[in-house]
């Protein structure tokens, strides 16, 4: 099952999942410019091989030896496939948690997801002469750290069957959680004999960046950044995106009581086959028709307007 779409992602280019994407092919297009020696000799010095921490046959002339195979084998890989779809995978769920954590602390968790992985895979394969490479490990902390913070969002999955493709969507806890375990069924059949069981995947090594991930992520995430929810930003996902409720609110989306509700407009819609009224207007009351003035009333006695009445 491969993801080819998320609906969660974020504001801009993730500068440091581009840089870390550009590291990755470059190194892996000077591998593919050695001939094979200089490959192999590549791979077993920059390679994390478990024996060098348990046996003394392996042991490295200095200290560099034990601490740079965790993070140098990250960035190489075997194969076009190898390094494609640990890359992609980054790409997908790299975005927005570089969005959530910044592009420092993103960094920090990445190498850390890497190292964990290393141990873990130390930890299995402690005898093993074999040398480790890819950035799986890392990858796979990321897709904890990913599911951990949107476990809702939803993930378009691509099944090859027969040469065709079949694509369905799950939630990212499910993905993560049935993705865990097969390579931990997988796994348990690798201990004690190699890789060789696994195909020549690094099993252990996934578990421990995932773990790792779901462990880290939390802490690092403390000042959240906000990401965007492809499709709007409804009630249900507003914890997703990172938004934070907002003071004196009674509930997610609501107003403050410190705020005055608004009056509510609303129009009535014409019926089907209905003329379209037109623009609504004020209407002023209709003006009353001018009456003639009356005469004032002469009182008893008094002298009419016109002068006093003179008989011949």
């Amino acid at each position: 099952m491969l993801p080819i779409r998320t609906s969660v992602t974020g504001y801009g280019p993730p500068a440091m999942v581009i840089a870390l994407i550009l590291v990755n092919v470059l190194i892996f297009v000077y591998q593919m410019l050695l001939d094979r020696g200089d490959f192999l000799r590549l791979i077993l010095h920059y390679g994390l091989v478990p024996a060098v921490y348990t046996d003394p046959g392996y042991r490295p002339e200095s200290l560099f030896g034990y601490l740079l195979p965790p993070l140098t084998s990250a960035f190489l890989h075997g194969n076009w496939l190898h390094v494609g779809i640990n890359m992609w995978t980054l790409w997908l769920f790299g975005r927005p948690l570089e969005q959530r954590l910044g592009p420092a602390r993103f960094l920090v968790f990445y190498l850390a997801c890497a190292f964990a992985a290393a141990a873990a895979h130390v930890m299995i394969n402690a005898d093993s002469p074999v040398p480790m490479i890819g950035a799986s490990g890392a990858v796979a902390g990321v897709l904890g750290g990913f599911t951990l913070l949107w476990p809702r969002a939803r993930l378009l999955l691509l099944i090859p069957i027969l040469f065709i493709p079949l694509t369905f969507t799950w939630p990212a806890m499910t993905y993560t959680i049935i993705w865990f375990l097969i390579d931990f069924a997988i796994g348990l059949g690798e201990i004690g004999s190699g890789i060789g069981q696994g195909g020549g995947v690094a099993r252990w090594a996934h578990i421990g960046g995932l773990l790792a991930g779901l462990a880290l992520v939390r802490p690092l995430s403390y000042h959240q950044r906000p990401a965007r929810l492809i499709g709007g930003a409804d009630r249900e996902y507003m914890r997703e995106i990172g938004h934070q409720r907002p003071p004196m609110a009674r509930k997610l989306g609501s107003v403050p009581r410190t705020r005055a509700r608004l009056p509510r407009l609303t129009m009535r819609l014409p019926a089907a086959g209905s003329a379209v009224p037109r623009p609504w207007r004020p209407q002023t009351p209709p003006e009353k028709p001018k009456q003639e003035e009356e005469a004032p009333k002469r009182r008893r006695g008094s002298v009419p307007p016109s002068g006093p009445h003179r008989s011949s």
